[in-house]
Formats: C-alpha cells, structure tokens, sequence
C-alpha cells in the first residue's frame, strides 16, 4: 500500500518514435524525492500495434513500466465510440432571443480520436490525431496520449504529455511533447461550503447492500451544462488579453475541460470499486453568456441584498434567490439538447440568505438542489475566481444534486462517516488531515447517492434516474497538461485580482498553498488568500514546480536563476531611492535612475535589486 502522504510519482517519457512495426515511446530516466515520497517510475515502455492499410489508430497497445521495484504490463483495446469516455462533446453555445444556437469556431481546432480500456480491468486511455500533422513530418508528431491508470499498489494514477516548450505554452503545434505521470489529489482550499435547508432532501429508505444484475454495476452518465455568467466572459477578456470572441472562447474551453478532468476524477475514484453503480460526470456543453442582460438571473439587483451592494470588491448575491433565478431562466430557454444537470458559474460574492455574521454569510461558495438530477430543479450554481480553485466546489455541487449530503449529520447514514475523515463532503473545506481522502466520497456520501439514484436493493435504476443511463455521444478532447504549465504564477494572479495583478516573487516559499500577489498596479503589499495556492505544474522555484500544495523538484521546470523573470520595483522595498510611482517595472526603474543622474546598472550589484530584476540585470 502506499503511504498515506503520497503527493504523486512522476516520470520523463521519451518522444514518441516509430520502429518497424509498432511505435513506442520509452524512457529510462526517473524522477525521485525522498521528502514527498515519490514512487521510482523507469523503463516505461508503451507498444502500439503496427498500423495496416489507411488505419489512423492501432487496435491495440501494451505499457510496461517498473515503480517501486514492482513490474505493471497494461494491455489496452479500442472500444467502440460510445463507450465510457471522460469528457462529452463540450460543444459551446450562446444566447440568442431566447434560444442557444452553437457556436462555431474554426474547425482546425477539432481532432480525431480514439478511446481505450484495459483487456482485464478497469484502466482507460485515450489517442489523440495532432490535428496539425501532415504526411512526411516526423511520425513522433503523429500522436498524443492520455492513460488513467486504476491499480490498487500504485492508486489512480495518469500519464499525459505536456509541451515541451515552455515559451509557447499557448500555442497548439505538432512539436514534440514530454510525458509525465502522476497521481491526483485534491487541491486544500478554506472553503467553508453551504448549509443547506433541505430545499428538495430525497426521502431515503435503507436497501440492504446486492451487486446489480448479473453482477455488473450500472453505468450512468451526467451529462452537465456549464452556465458562464458575463462576469465569467469579461473575466477571460481581460486574462486573454483580446476582444477576439474565438480566442476568448476557446481559452474558456480549455480552461472549464481542466475543470471536468478532474471533476470526473474524484468520481471515478469514488465508485471504481463499488458492485452497484459507476457515475461518469461528462461535460457536454457551455452555454456562454456575454451580457448582462443575458445574465439577469445573476443580477444584484435582483437576488442581492439591498442594503449590502457589495462585498470585499464584489457584487453580492444570495443563495436561494439566485438558485431559484437560475432555474426559472434554464427552464424558460429553447435548448436544442439534453442535459441531466446545469450549474451556473458567476464572479461574484455568494451570501447566505439570512444571518447577521458577514463573514459567515460570505463564506458560501456554491448552491444546490438536493437529489434532484433530471428533473425540473436539476440546477446549482457557485462562485468562479479562476485559478482553478473550485474545482471541489462544483464537485461538490454535483454531488448533492445527485443526492449526497454532508458527512457527519445527525441522520443515521451521515452519522457514520464524521467530517474529521475530510472526504469530498466535510462539512468544511481546507483541512490537512486525511488529506487524500479530498479526492474521492466517503462512504456515506455513496450510499446516499446510490438510495436516491438506485431501487429494488439496488438492482434497478430508479424512475428519477433515467436521464442518465443513455451514453452522451463524445468528440476529441485536447490534450490534458498540467494548468500550471499553460497559466504562470503571473497569470494566475491576473485570474484572480485583474489585469494588473502581478505574482510576488519573493513570496515563492509557500506559493503551492497560498498564491501571494499584488492585487493591482498601485499596491505596494502582497495578498494572501488562504487556500488558493498555485495550480499544478506551476513553476516555484529553480527546478521546481507545484504538486497538490507542495514545490517540489520536477524535470520539467527551468534550472536558471531567473525562473519567474523580473518582478516589479515596489517604491521604497527593493532599493532606497524614492520612486515617482508605488510599481515600476525594471526598466522603467532603471530610466527613472538614470533620469535623476544616478548610474542605473550599478543596482544589479545590490542583492536585492538584482534579485528583484534579474532578467534585466543580466
């Protein structure tokens, strides 16, 4: 078994090659580190049949690879495209006069793939056409790769490639890629989530614990809507940096498909062994609102609280009122698709309907029904800072829209899983015992969702149900990187506070737990918000980069010492001089010096300053 501290392993996958009769990516090199016991992973082969006649995908492939001393051959077969795949469709839609209508972006984006599953268990992958190769480049640019490895020595596990050129990390290309493996936990978050007042709570009957029939669980697929409000919209404008709706929309896609990733994740961990049910959560579109008058459903005015306006910079709005709100607008559309459940993303400040504590109020972060997938109040709704940060908000939501209370209630059920056991449904959010447990339902929250999903002692999918036993049809999903290798600590800043944030670089210690920026361009201290840590695969530090809370040493990241490039001058921190203005970049520091007659480039002898402006001072 592995440690309970496990952070993740994490090998270096050579470039994809082609052989006489099969590809094969192999590597020989590991990563170790004692202090988060990584696991060794080397001589990690994988195998692809040879490709016959106008074959675009092999029929099947074989990864061999050693960790911890013990030897893994994973046999993998096509399956038919109607199977079990992690992300749905993901088409993108807008409103117009009362109805969606899809989205077309360029078709250039789209690529062709393939779904894999193990011969003999549970492990899945999935081959992606480089929609930009063409006949003649190298064959390594053929393919990338995606596996979710289930294995009860080593847990859940993945390897995915990343690109290996940092420098244009936003820019699809057929360069060749770097693949990594590592396991998933859930990111720490003080989030203290919602009380709910058991606005629609299933009425729950025990059922004594059957395989279902003929032994196999039942699979059902939620297929969810995501609902960005214009705050959401106006947000990736001014981190994408353009008006171009395309561009906007497609940084949106790839940023919400991270989301679901690792939203299915937690629920693939949850119910992988479970004889009853297996729960798929597939993202199969967006509806994007870029209005105000689209989002009305959102609108302070309407669900806020008169008195408070705003809080700590945000629009406030109360939680059943804008649930109720939400609801009322999805049900009113003309919405050419089926969806099992919606939820509503909005930057804004969610607050408990009632109460005299501000801080309690506001610490609501998401809104739910309770068990009523599929039907007419299938709707919940939560706040959306970028950065990655809720992602086990919206978990959660699901969840409870699928019929799972908290763990340790006072009913019988939730009783017998206590929130100090911190699985997806603690009753809060942030705390660092059992901290692998984050990733996955207890028990408790199994059995609830199985009593509201399931019937007959679990051997019949209940009449609530039935919207989601159909198998959503799917399309290529890119590439899954790591969000810190496609968002910088800079970037993630700007996510978070605006366009003007800049990441603290001498703040880097601690960055994995806690992202310590500066929130615009007229600050001079840094802020730190307790729990929103830089995203994995962040740079932290000379050969370093964030897993799950932690900088530790990974291959990918930059060995100089400049690894975050120049931070700003704040006015009377970095050197003695008084500045014009509370930030200024290097340079600017350096003409200002050299305005008022002081000889600039002698400051990047003062460790301080050339720490500050080490590109520059180069």
């Amino acid at each position: 078994m592995l440690s309970g501290n496990l952070a993740y392993f994490l090998c270096i996958i050579a470039w994809l090659t082609v052989h006489a009769l099969s590809f094969s990516i192999t590597q020989d090199t590991s990563l170790v580190n004692d202090e988060t016991n990584t696991i060794l992973v080397n001589s990690l082969n994988i195998d692809f049949d040879a490709l016959k006649n106008n074959q675009l995908f092999p029929e099947t492939f074989r990864v061999n690879f050693v960790a911890n001393g013990k030897s893994y051959s994973i046999n993998f077969g096509r399956v038919p495209k109607d199977q079990n795949y992690p992300i749905g469709s993901a088409n993108i839609n807008i409103l117009e006069s009362g109805s969606t209508k899809k989205y077309k972006i360029d078709e250039s984006e789209d690529e062709k793939f393939e779904l894999y599953k193990e011969f003999d268990g549970l492990s899945i992958a999935t081959l992606i056409k480089n929609n930009q190769y063409v006949p003649g480049q190298s064959d390594e640019d053929q393919f990338r790769i995606l596996i979710t490895i289930f294995d009860s020595y080593l847990g859940t596990s993945e390897i995915f490639p990343v690109s290996n050129n940092q420098g244009e990390r936003r820019k699809r290309s057929v360069q060749r890629f770097t693949y990594i493996m590592q396991t998933r936990r859930v990111e720490d978050q003080n989030l203290v989530d919602q009380k709910y007042v058991n606005l629609i709570k299933s009425k729950i009957e025990k059922k004594s614990k059957r395989a279902a029939p003929n032994g196999q669980p039942f699979n059902l697929f939620v297929e969810v809507l995501l609902v960005a409000d214009n705050t959401i919209y106006e947000d990736h404008i001014r981190f994408a940096g353009t008006n171009d709706t395309d561009l906007v929309f497609l940084y949106m896609r790839t940023y919400f498909a991270h989301y679901f990733n690792g939203i299915n994740q937690r629920f693939q961990n949850s119910f992988t062994n479970d004889p009853d049910l297996r729960i798929t959560i597939k993202l199969t579109n967006f509806l994007f609102l870029t209005t105000p008058a689209d989002s009305f459903w959102s609108d302070p005015s309407l669900v806020g609280i008169s008195s408070v306006s705003s809080y700590r910079g945000r629009q406030v709005v109360t939680t059943n009122r804008t649930l109720e709100a939400f609801k009322n607008f999805m049900n009113s559309l003309s919405i050419p698709f089926n969806y099992d459940h919606a939820i509503g993303l909005f930057n804004k400040d969610l607050w408990e309907a009632t109460g005299s504590n501000i801080e309690e109020r506001s610490a609501v972060r998401g809104y739910s029904f309770v068990g009523t997938v599929c039907s007419d109040s299938r709707y919940s709704i939560s706040e959306e800072l970028g950065g990655f940060f809720y992602i086990t908000v919206v978990a959660r939501q699901i969840a409870q829209i699928l019929g799972s209370d908290f763990d340790g209630g006072s009913d019988p059920t939730s009783s017998n899983c206590p929130s100090s056991e911190n699985y997806l449904m603690t009753a809060n959010i942030g705390g660092f015992s059992n901290i692998l447990n984050q990733q996955r339902l207890s028990n408790c929250s199994i059995l609830f969702i199985k009593n509201n999903l399931l019937e007959n002692n679990f051997g019949a999918v209940a009449d609530n149900a039935q919207c989601m036993i159909n198998v959503p049809p799917n399309q290529p999903y890119d590439d899954y990187q790591n969000p810190g290798l496609f968002w910088t600590a800079d970037d993630q800043c700007k996510m978070i506070y605006g366009p003007t944030a800049t990441f603290c670089h001498d703040r880097n210690a601690d960055m994995c737990l806690t992202l310590s920026c500066r929130v615009n361009s007229e600050a001079t201290e840094c802020t730190r918000t307790s729990g929103l840590g830089a995203a994995i695969g962040t740079v932290c530090d000379q050969g370093k980069m964030c897993s799950n809370g932690v900088c530790e040493q990974n291959l990918q990241a930059p060995l100089d010492n400049c690894v975050f490039g120049d931070d700003v001058v704040v006015n009377l921190q970095v050197i003695p001089d008084p500045l014009p203005k509370n930030q200024l970049t290097c340079q600017e520091t350096l003409d200002y010096l050299s305005s008022i007659g002081r000889f600039p480039y002698a400051y990047c002898n003062d460790p301080n300053f050339s720490k500050t402006c080490c590109q520059t001072c180069r």
